[in-house]
């Protein structure tokens, strides 16, 4: 079901035209209506949820698959977002062995600017997207892909796919790992650069941060002292949240957190709270030195196993009331790069990872 056609030698996009002006060219006579992909006769249709489109008058032998809704839908507002930034869009554009669902082009400083979408609410392999995406960089055509299933692949700069998918309004979305974007603003954001690939993750520079210190009987000496854990994650400039094993040390003992403990424990708010020292300890059961709690009293180590027992318990296992909880803004100054995950990077306000 196309959205594009000729109507006596004038090219018309369905998508572009008013309800009124629709209405009134449907109820015109002998008008030719020829459709670009075969040359055939075609006649003008509005769909139940209201999509303009062609439809060809009779059985030919065109290749043309019929369209779903979403499909229309998808490419009807794909096309408004590239006509509305100042590109020359149109649907249903064939080159010599390809048909892209909306081609965008447009003037640039080192050439033509040419982008291919394609919406696949059918399958489609990963072998066939790939062979459909090297004919359109044979071109000089960059291809974008949306996708309802998208095919298992890695995150890759040459193949942008997405997943598209419609929400409990039925409108069209696209999602990324921590958020849903309606379709039309995604390619807006996209063609207007606010939506780039990244080699890395970045820690983004400013966290908020909840200590929680709580106090722990050493195992050795009985004795009472206190340690901490972060109620909330890390994020990224991008909104993802940050796993500790993806960082080089646990987030409790990055820099930043360290000098903002050590300068609240100054402070009458952390009177009654007696820490041992942050600082390398050897441990007998791993046979390695590593960064630790320890008792304030007799230096014991606390090492991993002990400490997230004790955390499991302060936050499941008691009540809170012998626990201090500090709320503080830390700024990132190093060890903010994280060496794993290429992706495509949609912060919310441009402060883009690496």
């Amino acid at each position: 079901m196309p959205l594009r056609a000729f109507i006596d030698e004038q090219e018309v996009l369905a998508p572009l035209i008013s309800d009124g002006d629709w209405e009134a060219l449907k109820l015109q006579r002998n008008k030719q209506v020829c459709l670009p992909c075969c040359g055939a006769d075609g006649y003008l249709r509005t769909s139940k949820q209201s999509t303009k489109h062609f439809v060809h008058k009779h059985k030919t032998g065109c290749d043309w698959k019929p369209e779903t809704w979403q499909h229309l839908l998808a490419k009807t507002e794909i096309l408004r977002v590239c006509q509305r930034l100042g590109y020359d869009a149109k649907t249903e554009v064939a080159g010599s062995d390809w048909r892209a669902d909306v081609l965008a082009t447009k003037p640039g400083k080192q050439g033509l600017i040419q982008i291919a979408f394609e919406v696949q609410w059918s399958p489609q392999t990963l072998e066939v997207t790939q062979d459909r995406q090297a004919k359109y960089k044979r071109d000089g055509i960059r291809g974008c892909w949306f996708f309802q299933r998208p095919p298992e692949s890695d995150v890759s700069h040459d193949l942008p796919i997405f997943k598209l998918s419609l929400d409990s309004d039925n409108s069209l979305v696209v999602q990324t790992k921590n958020k849903s974007t309606p379709l039309s603003q995604f390619v807006e954001d996209l063609l207007s650069r606010r939506i780039r690939f990244c080699d890395h993750y970045q820690i983004k520079k400013t966290q908020n941060a909840k200590i929680v210190f709580f106090p722990t009987e050493c195992w050795k000496c009985k004795k009472q002292s206190y340690i901490y854990y972060l109620e909330n994650p890390y994020y990224t400039c991008c909104g993802e949240e940050v796993e500790d094993y993806c960082c080089e040390i646990p987030r409790r003992f990055r820099p930043e957190v360290i000098a903002a403990v050590r300068s609240f424990l100054k402070t009458d708010a952390a009177k009654k709270i007696r820490m041992g020292e942050i600082k390398t300890r050897y441990s007998k059961t791993v046979e390695d030195s590593y960064i630790s709690f320890g008792c304030s009293w007799c230096n014991a180590l606390f090492g991993d196993f002990y400490y997230f027992g004790e955390v499991n318990n302060a936050i499941y296992g008691d009540d809170g009331s012998t626990h201090t909880v500090w709320e503080t803004q830390l700024t990132v100054t190093e060890s903010n790069i994280l060496d794993y995950e290429t992706h495509w990077c949609y912060p919310e306000n441009g402060d883009f990872c690496i």
